[in-house]
């Protein structure tokens, strides 16, 4: 009995050896050769950024008149010092000229250029002697939106610290009200709060070595069609100190796939809607399976090819809400189906198609997004009358809902060369 059972213990190793011999032996050089493929499967992927700003439909506004404290300090309390006058506490490295700050292009000062002077601070409780506004700030365009950089120190949470106050050629003027811990934070930047499900309106701008810097804030211009004239900054003269380190004006998009020139209808009890730069379509309790949004650009998209075979239809996407208020669940379950204007002027719509997402699936950490790219060819209808000559709309439909009924977000929608060729 002892000699079998010893053969049978052997028996899956044996078996493991024979199926190992069975298997081809790779050369060093075909090993050599799949190694940039393996490693760019494993490589870590960058995460998206928060904002997806096009650096040429962008204006700097020019904060160095204005701005009135430096990043150092030497002493602590002389009332002399730079920043926010806490010694050593001061803010280190910050960078010089254009720089991107998490999607959005901003004008970092160059003190050297401008007598030590970086940023802009107003009067608070604990820098009484700091002016109370800054006024006039030169714009001199059209913005969809503007792009704040700015902190605070000795932040007053869910209280007013500051607000900007837009000037329009017209004479009109709206306010903007900053909250701190909602518009801002303090410029120790609390790094906990990534990937967490936020309850705020800024993202993290650009962070030193110590985690300081500043937060980036979208603020959506209510009147596109108007030139901003001058912006104003008023401290609420509170615990808060206001620290504004740069302005950004994202100028207006003309393209057919710009966000507030699309005509969006929702179906099915889906509700699209405009939301900090995106379109989110929103499931409220009563939504359906098989529900979703209809997207009518404004005039045809023209293909960047010929051949529209050869091009891609690409967004970017992202969980929203749930009608709970819970931001980022991902896992959203979609398909697209696109509108083509034909060479005879009519209009016939593809098959929906269920899109390639980078990572395979919506995450759900709402700070990222994902690249989400569908082969043109695969949205073609099929026995057209006559050739395709353009993209005229969009549809987005929810495959099978989540049971937190979480929106989806979409950005940058665009039509580029097809990857493949």
């Amino acid at each position: 009995m002892r000699p079998a059972f010893r053969i049978a213990a052997l028996l899956p190793a044996l078996l493991c050896a024979a199926r190992a011999e069975d298997l081809p032996v790779e050369t060093y050089e075909e090993t050599l050769a799949r190694m940039p493929a393996w490693l760019a499967e494993r490589a870590p992927r960058a995460a998206a950024k928060a904002f997806s700003v096009d650096p040429a439909r962008v204006r700097f506004l020019d904060l160095a008149p204005f701005a009135n404290r430096s990043y150092g300090d030497t002493v602590a309390g002389d009332g002399k010092g730079g920043w926010t006058d806490q010694g050593e506490n001061h803010l280190r490295h910050a960078p010089w000229g254009p720089t991107d700050c998490n999607g959005v292009p901003f004008d970092f000062i160059r003190p050297d250029q401008n007598d030590d002077r970086a940023c802009v601070m107003l009067r608070s409780k604990h820098l009484p002697d700091l002016p109370d506004a800054v006024r006039g700030i030169a714009a001199g365009c059209k913005a969809e939106a503007l792009y704040f950089l700015h902190a605070g120190a000795w932040v007053e949470k869910d209280a007013e610290g500051f607000r900007y106050v837009v000037h329009y050629a017209d004479g009109a003027s709206e306010t903007a009200p900053m909250v701190g811990g909602v518009d801002f934070g303090d410029w120790w930047i609390d790094t906990r709060r990534a990937g967490l499900a936020r309850t705020t309106r800024y993202h993290t701008g650009w962070a030193n070595s110590e985690s300081k810097g500043f937060h980036v804030l979208r603020w959506e211009n209510p009147h596109p069609e108007k030139t901003i004239a001058t912006i104003d900054i008023e401290s609420a003269c509170g615990e808060t100190i206001p620290i504004i380190e740069a302005i950004t004006a994202e100028l207006p998009d003309e393209s057919p796939f710009a966000l507030r020139r699309l005509k969006l209808r929702g179906w099915g009890g889906a509700k699209p809607e405009r939301h900090d730069g995106a379109l989110e379509i929103v499931l409220p309790d009563a939504s359906r399976d098989w529900c979703g949004a209809n997207l009518d650009l404004p005039e045809p998209a023209p293909f960047p090819a010929e051949d529209p075979a050869a091009c891609d239809l690409v967004f970017e996407a992202n969980g929203g809400r749930t009608p709970l208020g819970v931001v980022g669940p991902g896992g959203q379950r979609f398909q697209v189906a696109a509108r083509f204007r034909l060479e005879d002027g009519t209009e016939k719509s593809g098959p929906y198609v269920h899109p390639t997402i980078e990572g395979d699936r919506i995450d759900e950490d709402p700070a990222t997004w994902q690249t989400v790219r569908l082969p043109v060819r695969l949205l073609l209808p099929k026995n057209a009358p006559s050739p395709v000559s353009s993209l005229s709309g969009l549809n987005l439909q929810y495959r099978m809902l989540s049971s937190d009924r979480a929106a989806l977000r979409v950005r940058s929608i665009r039509l580029e060369p097809s990857a493949a060729r």
